[in-house]
C-alpha cells in the first residue's frame, strides 16, 4: 500500500474526529448555571443535566445547593464540569407550597455568558406540573400527593446552549 493513501487516511480520520463541534462538553472551564432568585424558605434546588446525546437524567449528573430563607434575591450557583446538552431545575424538594420568584438565569463557561431576565424566561424554560407561573414568580405546589417543582430548558434554549457555547 502506497504510503501516501496511508498517511492521507489517517489524516482524514483525524480531521473527521477533531471537527465533532459538540464534544466541546469537555471542557477545562466550569459552566455555571447562577439562579437569581428569592426564596421564602431554606431548601435545597437542585439541576439535572444532560451531556450525552441519547442519555436521560440521572443521579450522577446531578448538582445540589442548599439555599437559604432570604427576603432579597440572591445567587444559587450551580457548577457543572461540562457544558449540558440540555438541563431542568428543581426548586425545591422540602414540599412548600410556595412562591419563587426569578429575577434571571445566567449561564457562564469562560467567557462566554448569557444572561436571561425574567422578561423572557418563558422562552427558555417551561414549567412542569407542579409550578404555576403568576406574574414573575413561580407557585410550587403538590399535585395528587406528589412533590418535584422544576423547570425544564425550551428545544430554544438547547439550540442556544449549542451555538453559544
Amino acid at each position: 500500500m502506497n504510503p501516501k493513501y496511508v498517511s492521507w487516511a489517517i489524516f482524514s480520520i483525524l480531521l473527521l474526529f477533531s471537527c465533532n463541534t459538540r464534544n466541546k462538553n469537555i471542557s477545562k472551564d466550569i459552566f455555571k448555571i447562577t439562579l437569581v432568585a428569592k426564596v421564602m424558605e431554606d431548601d435545597k434546588f437542585q439541576v439535572f443535566f444532560i451531556d450525552e446525546i441519547n442519555k436521560g437524567y440521572t443521579d450522577d449528573k446531578r448538582i445540589v445547593v442548599n439555599v437559604k430563607q432570604s427576603l432579597d434575591f440572591q445567587e444559587i450557583t450551580f457548577q457543572l464540569n461540562s457544558i449540558p446538552l440540555t438541563f431542568r431545575i428543581d426548586l425545591g424538594e422540602k414540599g412548600y407550597n410556595s412562591l419563587v420568584a426569578i429575577d434571571k438565569v445566567i449561564l457562564e463557561n469562560g467567557s462566554k455568558r448569557i444572561e436571561l431576565d425574567n422578561n423572557v424566561l418563558h422562552r427558555f424554560f417551561e414549567a412542569n406540573i407542579y409550578i404555576s407561573k403568576i406574574g414573575s414568580e413561580y407557585h410550587r405546589s403538590t399535585v395528587e400527593g406528589r412533590y418535584d417543582p422544576f423547570i425544564s430548558a425550551t428545544a430554544l434554549l438547547e439550540k442556544k446552549l449549542e451555538l453559544e457555547f
